[in-house]
């Protein structure tokens, strides 16, 4: 007969933070199929539709993100409390990346406009993921990391 007192207790996983599962990238392959196929429906629609998936997703992740790295100065606060202000601040930052994705593509497309090329298509695309930058910019410097020990 096993002696069941002399198995190890399973550890846990290490946290890693860029390491994704099948499932994020099948929710990921998700939002860009309901985006993309919104755009083919209507240019409104999927634009509405992709700026409402990047605040959900992303403030999802910035949420989770706040609670879990919370400084103890708001560990003190209930659950609830901590995960409504985590909801609010992600949805802030997140908003803030939108707008100054928003605010680039549409300098770059008034420019564009103004230089008026026989082809904007590739221009548009360019100003498009130039305006990815300050977007990150904005989300890299918001999100959360851990109270440094003092």
């Amino acid at each position: 007969m096993a002696d069941d007192s002399a198995t190890p207790a399973p550890q846990q996983p290490k946290e890693r933070p860029w390491q994704f599962s099948l499932l994020h990238l099948f929710g990921l392959t998700t939002a860009v199929s309901v985006c993309a196929a919104a755009f083919y429906w209507s240019p409104v629609i999927g634009t509405a539709t992709s700026a409402v998936m990047f605040l959900s997703i992303a403030t999802f992740y910035r949420a989770k993100a706040v609670v879990r790295t919370a400084a103890p100065s708001l560990r003190n606060r209930s659950l609830p409390s901590l995960i409504g202000f985590a909801l609010v601040t992600s949805f802030v930052a997140c908003f803030a990346a939108l707008v100054a994705f928003c605010v680039t593509c549409t300098a770059g497309g008034l420019v564009i406009y103004g230089v008026g090329p026989k082809d904007p298509v590739p221009f548009i695309v360019m100003v498009c993921l130039l305006g990815v930058v300050p977007a990150i910019i904005v989300l890299y410097r918001s999100w959360p990391r851990r109270p440094r020990p003092s």
